[in-house]
């Protein structure tokens, strides 16, 4: 089907996604903005779980569950208009936007053109994403091979992960988790052929999403001004538009960004509001990151352990509630894919083959050095112009932002994922400086968004309605999602 089945792909993938999102409560407006990141998780796992049962991958059988649970789903939406219409309840239609009433429509002459530069950004993104091949090592050996290799075979197989030829050439690989390779399979499976150019789009659609959800969630307690200026300036990051328009695009960290952000950010919600729906849909984008590559397994236990402490804490059965079905999404999302890693070839070489407590201890040394090396990158103007610089001073200055419920658990968040990955430069048995050369940068990119967010929190709360760009002196809330 060529350009036209990617793009049918695109769409089931975003159909799928405003379908799951439907059962969380979200309005039309949100279920649009989360519907490729919570689409592409579930319709990747839907196809691993094809691979179990020896399905073979193609257009149709990808698509019939969906259009049966659309189906399904319409035909009770119209069920449910009648039954109210017999009752005699008013025959009209109604879409909550969830948004306040009073909003202000007209633009600035500045916001115009910040909306200008994110645009441009977008456009630029594009045009590169299909003008150049996939060069970086990891976007080939790790997600696109296994990608062309699924399309092939039909599906994901442990004849192919365990492959001594492919297995050696990149020892751990074959761990990874499989969203983004099974998501560009999918882009392979509705085309009908490779073109390692044209789905690079579906990366160019997670760098709109981590956009919007950035402008998404820090709207509400914030200026429009603000909240624009600061979407700008996580849009330009250098390091960003690697891997959203130049060598790094392919790569499974933009994904990863996308999702720590969405589960931060609904998470950050909870904390506010303490609406269950919150809370589930945090749980969601944490699990799905931990589907999507390694780090988010940990990401994901940090954050559900502190909000399901807090839930629980705070409202204690109606936490249980929520944390309960939280544990399940996680599961149905981890577990699959971490058993059938179990039949995969054990390794005897990995970041942390030599882990043990004499190992710490003994190489705790190397922390000055790892910080050597790691901070003068944060502060470099051609990776991350001054977005960390700017982190670091507005968290100072704004230090009573902590007593904000739910700016704590921002921090806490990154900081202790942050952590997570110093910890595995401590104990790595690599060599350790090509190590931190080759992973930090992309590592710091799931984090970037979460530092954005906490600057647009300190903001706020430094400025408050004095912000240049205020809106009428006052700043416009939303009910979160139920």
């Amino acid at each position: 089907m060529g350009t036209f089945g990617l793009f049918l792909a695109i769409a089931l993938v975003s159909v799928a996604g405003m379908t799951i999102g439907s059962f969380f409560s979200l309005s039309f407006r949100e279920r649009l903005l989360f519907a490729w990141p919570i689409g592409a998780g579930v319709v990747s796992l839907q196809m691993f779980f094809y691979s179990l049962a020896s399905i073979r991958f193609s257009p149709a059988v990808i698509v019939l569950p969906w259009i049966v649970l659309v189906a399904v789903l319409v035909v009770r939406r119209i069920q449910a208009f009648f039954s109210k219409a017999a009752q005699g309840g008013a025959w009209s239609f109604s879409f909550s936007t969830k948004y306040a009433a009073n909003r202000a429509i007209a633009l600035s002459y500045l916001e115009l053109a910040l909306v200008f530069v994110i645009v441009f950004q977008a456009v630029f993104s594009l045009v590169n994403l299909v003008a150049l091949p996939i060069q970086g090592y990891d976007t080939w050996v790790i997600w696109f091979l296994k990608a062309r290799a699924f399309f092939i075979d039909g599906g994901v197989s442990v004849a192919f992960l365990s492959d001594p030829v492919y297995s050696n050439a990149n020892p751990g690989a074959y761990e990874y988790p499989l969203l983004v390779p099974l998501l560009v399979s999918a882009g392979y499976v509705f085309m009908g052929y490779v073109d390692d150019r044209l789905v690079k789009i579906f990366f160019w659609v997670y760098y709109l999403n981590l956009l919007g959800a950035f402008y998404y969630f820090v709207r509400p307690f914030s200026t429009r001004l603000v909240a624009l200026i600061l979407c700008v300036m996580l849009a330009t990051v250098p390091r960003v538009m690697e891997q959203a328009a130049f060598g790094g695009a392919g790569y499974a960290d933009l994904p990863l960004a996308v999702y720590f952000l969405s589960a931060v950010g609904f998470g950050f919600r909870y904390f506010q509001g303490g609406k269950k729906g919150d809370f589930l849909l945090s749980a969601l984008f944490l699990s799905i990151g931990a589907w999507t590559k390694s780090e988010g397994i940990t990401f994901l236990a940090t954050v559900l352990v502190i909000m399901s402490a807090y839930a629980v804490y705070t409202r204690r059965s109606e936490g249980i509630k929520a944390a309960v079905p939280a544990v399940v999404i996680a599961v149905v999302f981890v577990l699959p894919w971490q058993l059938y890693v179990l039949m995969l070839p054990k390794l005897s070489f990995t970041m942390v083959s030599e882990l043990s407590v004499a190992t710490v201890l003994s190489n705790m040394e190397r922390l000055p050095f790892i910080f050597k090396v790691i901070l003068p990158k944060l502060f470099t103007a051609n990776k991350y112009h001054i977005a960390w610089a700017l982190y670091v001073v507005l968290t100072a200055w704004g230090f009573r932002s902590f007593v904000r419920r739910g700016y704590a658990f921002l921090q806490a968040a990154l900081w202790i994922q942050l952590s997570f990955y110093i910890f595995v430069y401590v104990i790595t048995p690599f060599d350790l400086k090509p190590h931190i050369e080759t992973s930090f940068d992309r590592l710091t990119i799931h984090l970037l968004p979460i530092a954005f967010l906490c600057m647009a929190v300190c903001w706020q709360d430094i400025f408050g309605g004095r912000a240049v760009g205020a809106d009428n002196g006052r700043v416009e809330v939303y009910t979160p999602c139920n």
